[in-house]
């Protein structure tokens, strides 16, 4: 992966999902307290594209979940899931820290 120049690419696109993270929880967090299924939408969206983007499996079926009940606006369904989201991506933010230490 060095010689194409791809083990450098790596630990950058981790780091840069890490430090987008933290403001993506805050939109979804703030849309779940203001019960705004569109921006829960836009929100979910938005973190699920990365999620994938770098096999974090279980936060993106999440955020897939979340999307959906956004649309449906089941906003209980929407407010137990952001919670959800919540733990799942501080175990994904320690699980990458970790990671990245360690190379």
């Amino acid at each position: 992966m060095d010689e194409a120049g791809v083990g450098a690419v790596v630990p950058m696109g981790l780091r840069t999902f890490l430090e987008d993270l933290s403001g993506r929880w805050e939109q979804i967090h703030a849309a779940a307290t203001e019960r705004d299924p569109a921006g829960l939408r836009r929100a979910a969206h938005a973190l699920k594209s990365s999620a994938g983007s770098i096999h974090a499996g279980r936060l993106h079926v999440l955020l897939s979940h979340l999307e959906h009940a956004a649309f449906e606006e089941r906003m209980e369904d929407c407010e137990r899931l952001a919670f959800m989201i919540g733990d799942e991506m501080e175990r994904v933010r320690a699980q990458l820290a970790d990671s990245m230490e360690a190379t």
